[in-house]
């Protein structure tokens, strides 16, 4: 990410995907969503000044699918992180992108910045922070 001087703002990103990459019959699978949310939960309590970006792939057709499952699982880590989602122009667009950082992460107004800078470099939107 970019901050308002254009300087390199460090944040750590997530991935994962399903292996194979196409699948015939989508099932719903419990572990998946405890594993992530433990990864998250994990990773904000051992990482307490770091946030993390998240972008759904749209590469199967998914990616708003996608947005809609993380938003329900995100009420349910346990431990205090904010998510910001990019503006709705802009998941208008195919873009489903989101921003967790701490609650207590005393940069959180320099990173949430930063996040939306960033976002609308490359997408640009309305310029209204969405927080979840």
């Amino acid at each position: 990410m970019k901050n308002s001087n254009g300087e390199d703002v460090v944040v750590m990103s997530l991935g994962f995907y399903h292996e194979p990459l196409i699948v015939e019959n989508r099932k719903y699978d419990p572990k998946v969503k405890n594993t992530i949310l433990q990864i998250i939960t994990d990773f904000f309590e051992n990482n307490k000044e770091m946030s993390t970006i998240y972008i759904c792939s749209t590469s199967d057709g998914y990616g708003r699918h996608r947005r809609i499952t993380f938003n329900k699982w995100y009420k349910e880590v346990d431990v205090p992180i904010e998510k910001f989602d990019c503006r709705e122009a802009q998941a208008k667009e195919g873009l489903y992108a989101s921003f967790f950082i701490r609650s207590d992460n005393q940069l959180k107004d320099y990173y949430v910045d930063a996040f939306y800078r960033s976002i609308d470099e490359y997408f640009p939107a309305d310029n209204e922070y969405v927080a979840a």
